[in-house]
């Protein structure tokens, strides 16, 4: 379908049971736990990625700061034209 890596995604998604409906995954239920998050009993989350995303969470904060403080600034408004 895709001619790359995105192939492999596509099938092992099948394989395990999802399905393309995105409507059908947003009702689905959510089971949280201490060490995962499984949605419609598919592991979604679990503990071994706890670092990783504190990661990437503390990057994308300390990059929204620095956008604020180049909006407070003036940076962008007069890159922008920003009023």
């Amino acid at each position: 379908m895709f001619g790359d890596i995105r192939d492999l995604t596509l099938e092992a998604r099948i394989d395990i049971g999802f399905i393309n409906d995105r409507s059908w995954w947003r009702e689905a239920p959510a089971r949280f736990s201490e060490h995962a998050l499984e949605i419609a009993g598919h592991s979604v989350m679990g503990e071994w990625e706890r670092d990783y995303m504190r990661t990437l969470a503390e990057r994308l904060l300390q990059r929204r700061n620095r956008l604020r403080g180049r909006v407070r600034d003036g940076h962008f408004s007069r890159l922008h034209r920003i009023a």
